[in-house]
């Protein structure tokens, strides 16, 4: 990352921001480490540009390893980090509305934006409201992180029973595993020049009288021999049959 800043930089075309989701990212799962975190507020300090920290999942975190709740946090004077939180991802699904902390010249435009471009729901400010003054937020995160735990210890489990020779994310935080596919993948279809596709695979694997699926393009790409898969709504006693469900998918694509 530095050196593609410092190149940049000697072009002179230095960027402006760079965008991260620092735990549980979507869609490959992974948590800066303390030292990673501490790296990016010096490289945005050093080569001035603002480092907006994208931080929904932080507060899901099992391990509690990464040893800082948001890089925010290492920037005291406020010139270089702008945190983003989502309401939803937390208190309750659907509810539209982002904490943002940050320069005040940043955080003063998008209120302007905020309250000139969007429309203001006082129905649903009321709700929030309701909701974060009655909520025991400890209590709930630690029952949310106790349960989307369990999920993903036995999802690791049965991934790693039933698909041994795939990779897996090192999740430590959110809901999203990435699963590498590659050594399964690259041998058969790269080798003789055919193509693969992950895409194709889980279009084997959704079951259309449960899902509806829709082409579309990812938001982040990621490789064509990565799926990720979450574990935010799934219930333990179907975790089993969700992966012998993508296990027979692959084994149907690979023998085509």
């Amino acid at each position: 990352l530095e050196r593609q800043l410092e190149e940049q930089h000697a072009k002179g075309n230095p960027i402006e921001f760079l965008y991260v989701i620092p735990k549980g990212h979507n869609p490959n799962g992974g948590t800066f480490n303390l030292e990673q975190a501490k790296r990016l507020v010096k490289l945005a300090k050093k080569y001035n540009f603002i480092l907006i920290e994208d931080n929904p999942y932080g507060d899901v975190e099992y391990t509690q390893s990464s040893k800082y709740k948001y890089i925010k946090e290492f920037d005291p004077d406020n010139t270089h980090v702008l945190l983003l939180e989502s309401e939803s991802k937390k208190k309750a699904a659907g509810l539209r509305r982002c904490v943002v902390v940050g320069p005040r010249k940043i955080v003063s435009v998008l209120q302007t934006y905020r309250h000139h471009f969007t429309k203001h729901n006082i129905f649903m400010d009321k709700v929030a409201t309701g909701i974060t003054e009655k909520l025991d937020y400890p209590t709930h995160i630690r029952n949310a992180t106790e349960l989307y735990s369990e999920r993903l210890k036995r999802t690791i489990e049965e991934l790693q029973k039933e698909l041994p020779e795939i990779g897996l994310t090192d999740v430590k935080a959110g809901f999203f595993i990435k699963l590498d596919l590659s050594s399964l993948l690259n041998e058969k279809y790269r080798a003789d020049g055919k193509p693969f596709s992950t895409q194709d695979i889980l279009a084997i694997a959704l079951n259309p009288t449960l899902l509806s699926v829709k082409k579309g393009v990812a938001f982040i790409p990621i490789p064509p021999h990565h799926i990720r898969i979450s574990i935010s709504q799934i219930d333990p006693p179907d975790i089993h049959e969700a992966v012998m469900t993508l296990k027979r998918a692959i084994q149907h694509y690979l023998s085509r």
